[in-house]
């Protein structure tokens, strides 16, 4: 309605031009010039008149004064004559005002004529200006190209914080901003949002729903531990690894099996890749400063609900024959990856302050979509939107960050999914059955209700299972297999958003063809799909790869890789005692290691083959594989290579020596050498060679920079030290989760003497250990910095690697403990024993 409006008003705005401006400018322009009375020249300022009349018939009508005086000059170097006035100019007299006035006044009607022309012309291009500019700018900016119809919102509507319509933090979005028609999240670098969405009715904002998982133990505050130092084989277990040996590197596996796509786990979710890397959904579980975490109790819950949000967008695929897939950020073992984060308490009071509290620490990346259980009662459910309407894979909607927030008292699969299609930019305005306001009024569908817009909400399709699924006729937003020429093959589907997994024809398993009227809305634990990632019951046992070490002449790390983490230490031959520290840099102090004898290695299956690769007879035919490897760091590579027709599982080989058995044809290798050079190869299960040897060189181990922030990422597993939650609590505990960058894993150097303090970004408080105990088996906590606290205070010890963070006064060192929070390894104080988890580099930050 409101397009049809604005374009008879353009259709009228151009009758009045052609009607009445165009006959009047071509009336000026044929109409008789008056001819010019000549005037004797009887003053001095006559005589000036007359000398610019001459001088302007020989030159355009717009030339300057200046451009005249330097004809003047050109004409006095080529001998040319100037005009002379008529009478000797008179001198001023004092007290007389010699008037100066425009020499194109006095013009006779022959060039008076261009000057009108001249006018008409500009008169005609800002016409056309007025007119085409407006279509030539929703042309250029991505989001309105196909909506000159959207009207501003005249006013906030009045809040009715009963059900949830909260408008604090907005702004109607003004004629000028990509947000027309919608809103204008406050101090959000131009976010908008079409608003607040209403409790559906079985909801009460202001009641908290109840789980509906069995929540997990509650978190175990940590205390000295005295169960020792784990080996670094335990450690690289929990990344996933496979057959994990006492020396490294270590083969870790991505959960699919051969070429696969993705693969479900048992929580109902698909896993893809690493779980980490690409565009992905990130779900967070919020909290504000002055409630108590309930983040155990709710964690199960929260997963089943995304889970079901999957099951949302998979059984609205299979509709129209296609397969997606949420792509969330998983854990190793195949889990939705909640992260936990404190919130300062007035950060979860509106929508504008929220986003302002997730970028501070760092929730911002591009490559992110950001699902949020806010455990407060504010909304029911918001998020952000982009205005683009384009088809391609260049659709804004296809990057981040954007944010989608559901409150306590609507958690729940359906509205998560409501806010998370918004992000992924559901229901575009102009949509064949689009309210104009992000929503739909061809019911039953998930999108569709009687929003703001006032349109009338119909009821097209007729089973009720429609309300949990997603574009009920497949023509407004989501279609797997749109008809050819239909609006969704012109316009944004957001079925073909990267941030769904789908998988190719020629790859993907037959999936149930499941009609509408069977679907019910998801609750409980979907059903998972039966492909699962399978792996060898044995393997032969891996054998200590032995690197071969390069120039210092290496690639510098790429801080902007998310998996280049720049960390690593150099592993030592035979785990533990092999490697004393190196001799400190002049900045730092150094202080006697005493060596410890090293400890005898996990024990490992029988071999079933010696561990070598056998080299290829000569003159035989290439492999039927290829390998690829990326993403390189300091101590980790990734490879990939494609699926065997007959191969069970796949053999990796590090210069030759065997570190890994799996199914899959993605991994990681960690635990590698800085700056050293590794030949790899896949081999099929048979042991014959399946892909060539290819070289992969780690880069150098970065060190701390002084006076500015860095990533602090352990040797081993590449993880980052993280103050749990981002809490400002004393005594949170420092873990180590999985890099991301974000402000928590954020620290600082300040030397105190001979020593430093080692300050959390996010919080401002130093790392010491418990109650300042400086003792084996202590965990590292944080507490108000205290100059004069020698428990606060830190060595620096460089070494081949990276470097170690010793306890001034003490040989101990941080280290990975065997105590876990929030499912993370608690740093704590250890004896310095050469393992690679006790080693760290330094990521500007």
């Amino acid at each position: 309605m409101r397009s049809a409006g604005i374009a008879a008003r353009w259709a009228r705005l151009r009758e009045i031009v052609s009607a009445q401006l165009v006959p009047a400018l071509r009336d000026r322009l044929t109409r008789p010039a008056a001819t010019a009375t000549p005037q004797e020249p009887r003053t001095p300022s006559a005589v000036r008149r007359e000398g610019a009349r001459r001088r302007a018939q020989e030159l355009p009508a717009w030339a300057s004064r200046t451009q005249l005086m330097r004809v003047q000059a050109i004409r006095r170097d080529r001998g040319g004559r100037v005009p002379a006035p008529a009478e000797p100019r008179a001198a001023k007299r004092h007290g007389e005002v010699v008037r100066r006035t425009s020499a194109a006044r006095d013009l006779p009607a022959t060039v008076r004529l261009p000057r009108r022309i001249n006018l008409a012309t500009g008169a005609v291009v800002l016409g056309i200006a007025l007119l085409v500019l407006p279509a030539l700018l929703t042309q250029w900016t991505p989001g309105i190209s196909s909506l000159p119809g959207l009207v501003p919102i005249a006013a906030l509507p009045a809040s009715q914080p009963e059900d949830g319509l909260v408008y604090d933090g907005l702004t109607p979005a003004s004629r000028n901003s990509l947000c027309i028609g919608a809103y204008e999240i406050n101090d959000s670098g131009g976010a908008c949002s079409y608003g607040p969405d209403p409790a559906p009715p079985t909801f009460k904002v202001t009641q908290d729903v109840a789980p509906i998982a069995e929540g997990v133990p509650p978190l175990v505050e940590p205390v000295k531990d005295t169960r020792g130092v784990p080996d670094d084989a335990d450690v690289v277990r929990d990344e996933g690894a496979v057959v994990p040996a006492s020396t490294m590197p270590a083969l870790v596996p991505d959960p699919a099996s051969g070429d696969d796509t993705f693969t479900m786990g048992e929580d109902g979710v698909a896993c893809e890749g690493d779980g980490y890397q690409g565009k992905r959904v990130q779900v967070i579980y919020a909290y504000p400063t002055d409630a108590v975490s309930r983040f155990s109790r709710y964690l199960p819950s929260i997963r089943r609900w995304a889970a079901e949000v999957d099951e949302i967008f998979s059984a609205s695929a299979a509709r129209t024959g296609g397969i997606r897939h949420v792509r969330y950020v998983t854990t190793p073992d195949c889990r939705v990856d909640v992260t936990e984060v404190q919130l300062p308490a007035d950060r979860l009071d509106s929508f504008d302050v929220t986003l302002a509290g997730l970028r501070a620490l760092g929730y911002d990346r591009t490559d992110r979509k950001y699902l949020i259980f806010a455990d407060t009662n504010v909304y029911c459910g918001i998020g952000t939107i982009i205005r683009d309407s384009r088809a391609d894979a260049g659709n804004l909607n296809n990057g981040g960050p954007s944010y989608a927030r559901v409150d306590a008292g609507c958690w729940s699969a359906p509205m998560a999914a409501h806010q998370l299609v918004h992000t992924l930019g559901g229901v575009g305005d102009d949509a064949p059955n689009g309210s104009g306001l992000g929503h739909c009024v061809d019911d039953h569908d998930l999108m569709c209700y009687p929003d703001e817009s006032g349109e009338e909400v119909r009821l097209d399709c007729e089973s009720a299972s429609g309300e949990a699924l997603l574009d009920c006729g497949g023509d407004d937003y989501f279609n797997t297999d749109p008809e050819p020429g239909s609006y969704l093959t012109q316009n944004w589907n957001l079925a073909n958003s990267e941030f769904l997994i789908r998988e190719a024809a020629a790859a993907a398993e037959p999936a149930p063809q499941r009609p509408a009227e069977a679907v019910t809305p998801p609750r409980g634990n979907p059903s998972p799909s039966p492909r699962r990632s399978t792996a060898p019951t044995t393997s032969p046992t891996p054998a200590p790869a032995s690197p071969t070490p390069t120039s210092g002449e290496d690639d510098p790390e790429d801080p902007e890789d998310p998996e280049d983490t720049g960390d690593g230490d150099q592993p030592q031959a035979g785990g533990r005692g092999a490697g004393a520290p190196a001799s400190p840099s002049p900045s730092v102090t150094a202080s006697a290691v005493s060596p410890t004898p090293s400890r005898p290695s996990l024990p490992s299956p029988p071999p079933a083959d010696p561990g070598l690769a056998s080299e290829p007879p000569i003159g035989a035919p290439p492999p039927p594989g290829f390998l690829k490897i990326r993403d390189t760091t300091s101590t980790s590579t990734r490879v990939s290579w494609n699926a065997a027709t007959d191969a069970v599982h796949y053999t990796v080989t590090v210069n030759g020596q065997i570190i890994g058995v799996t199914a899959a044809t993605r991994a990681r290798i960690i635990g590698l050498t800085p700056g050293t050079e590794y030949s790899i190869q896949v081999l099929t299960n048979d042991g014959e060679r399946f892909t060539d040897a290819l070289a992969a060189k780690t880069s150098p181990a970065a060190r701390p920079i002084m006076d500015g922030w860095f990533q602090l990422n352990n040797a081993l597993t590449g993880g980052a030290a993280h103050l749990y939650g981002a809490r400002s609590n004393e005594s949170t505990p420092i873990v180590v989760q999985r890099a991301e960058g974000v402000t928590q894993q954020q620290w600082s150097l300040r030397r105190v003497g001979d020593a430093f303090q080692l300050i959390s970004r996010v919080t401002g408080k130093c790392v010491v250990p418990l109650d300042g105990e400086v003792a084996a088996g202590v965990p590292l906590v944080q507490v108000t910095c205290k100059e004069a606290a020698d428990e606060q205070h830190w060595v620096v010890l460089p070494t081949a690697n990276g470097f170690t963070l010793r306890a001034a006064g003490a040989n101990l060192v941080a280290g990975l403990g065997e105590q876990r929070y929030g499912g993370a390894r608690v740093l704590s104080l250890q004896t310095p024993e050469g393992l690679l988890h006790q080693s760290w580099t330094a990521l500007p930050g």
